[in-house]
């Protein structure tokens, strides 16, 4: 019986509760651990490269929970607003792992379904929500900060036409498409 924690036990336990338990009978081929290895590769040189990206703190290809691996970032500092400079690295961070594969394997795999998801939720966010759309302006185009889709919010009829609900789509995918190339 233990009678004590040690680091390793914190370290173990954030891990558990952020992504999951290990998954150590899992068997991995080599070609899928070099995948996961180069993704999550290109998270954290992202985090490293990037002037207002979130700090690297720990990369694994540990599987756990759905994921092969995972890279946690940490922000630089206590903070209650972000910029736009500090959303649009971030996810670029989110995409680097994706962009990682496709440079290093010339194809790409269904590793980053979350981390596209994560920074579509951002990228869409910034544009109704935040006020942050070049092609919009600054304007907000949800009801009590509730996310739209489709040019529909949580009440069901949207507060503005098929044409902004689909210039909304055009913003969102700009900002998609500028960060993952960048």
């Amino acid at each position: 019986v233990k009678k004590k924690i040690d680091m390793r036990d914190i370290e173990e336990a954030t891990d558990r509760v952020i992504a999951g338990p290990a998954k150590k009978s899992r068997v991995i081929s080599e070609k899928e651990r070099n995948i996961v290895a180069h993704h999550e590769a290109g998270h954290t040189i992202i985090g490293m490269v990037l002037d207002e990206a979130e700090v690297v703190h720990k990369v694994t290809i540990v599987p756990r929970g759905q994921a092969g691996g995972y890279a946690m970032m940490l922000p630089k500092q206590d903070r209650f607003l972000m910029t736009e400079p500090e959303l649009l690295d971030k996810i670029c961070g989110l995409l680097g792992g994706r962009v990682s594969e496709d440079i290093n394997f010339n194809e790409v795999s269904t590793g980053a379904s979350n981390d596209f998801e994560r920074a579509t939720q951002i990228a869409r966010s910034m544009v109704t929500e935040y006020g942050m759309s070049k092609k919009l302006g600054p304007m907000q185009f949800t009801k009590s900060g509730g996310q739209v889709f489709l040019g529909k919010d949580m009440q069901g009829e949207p507060e503005y036409s098929g044409q902004i609900a689909y210039e909304i789509d055009k913003e969102v995918q700009r900002i998609i498409k500028e960060q993952y190339e960048r």
